[in-house]
């Protein structure tokens, strides 16, 4: 495991998972590379073990101004272990940058620039009412109880971006970290206990991950309201294999 230490002490911690797809990964750490930090963050690259030369260039060289960068290249064990490289990722957050709030982002995505701001600001303004999960990605797929005027109140989620507190991580997400259909064990548990999922709208997250490793190009989850020129969609790059 190899880790890029920066500056210790964040207030929030995000993760961001990779493994190979480097048109995605490249796509991603632009959009990342303009979120405008208004409170101390750390982001930690966690790449599992990617052997795409281009991929493991463009974690090495990744950089932000405002932030914090560390780097985790995990040896290629496995089969594909997204849940386990968020345990390592979101661990190291609490334990080595004392982060209070903690988030993740899939390598295929595009944020928009204020991202962490509206999820952190959406989170702080409702937790005051007790736990709760907030995410910034709003797909048809998982149903809306009921809108609000800068947020809705979902059914369920997948796991592309989750935004919550250390308190949280303890008591649901860490355990259901221990699957591979994690973000699936992290609903049951949050309809389980009566606590609200709540998702930023407009998005402000999109998926652009048509090829994965694990999804059908042709239901892919897309946000249906995130902010995009027109024209640009679904990709902003053209998708070809690099070695």
């Amino acid at each position: 495991m190899n880790l890029a230490f920066g500056r210790e002490s964040a207030m929030i911690g995000v993760v961001v998972t990779s493994y190979e797809r480097p048109a995605y990964v490249r796509a991603t750490l632009r959009s990342l590379a303009r979120t405008e930090f208004t409170t101390p963050t750390s982001i930690v690259l966690v790449d599992d073990g990617s052997r795409c030369r281009t991929t493991l260039r463009l974690l090495a060289e990744f950089r932000l101004e405002g932030a914090d960068v560390f780097k985790i290249f995990r040896p290629r064990l496995t089969d594909f272990g997204v849940n386990d490289c968020l345990r390592i990722g979101w661990d190291f957050l609490l334990q080595e940058c004392g982060c209070r709030y903690l988030a993740n982002l899939d390598s295929d995505v595009l944020v928009t620039p204020d991202w962490l701001t509206r999820l952190s600001d959406l989170y702080r303004r409702q937790r005051t009412q007790g736990p709760l999960l907030v995410t910034g990605f709003n797909t048809l797929r998982h149903p809306v109880h009921r809108q609000h005027a800068d947020y809705c109140e979902k059914a369920s989620c997948g796991g592309i971006n989750l935004f919550f507190d250390a308190d949280f991580y303890q008591e649901i997400i860490r355990d259901s970290l221990a699957d591979y259909g994690w973000d699936w064990e992290v609903v049951r548990a949050l309809q389980a206990r009566g606590y609200p999922l709540l998702c930023s709208t407009p998005s402000v997250v999109q998926h652009i991950g048509k090829d994965g490793y694990h999804s059908d190009s042709g239901v892919f989850d897309r946000a249906c309201d995130f902010p995009q020129p027109p024209g640009r969609w679904p990709w902003p790059f053209s998708w070809r294999r690099a070695g």
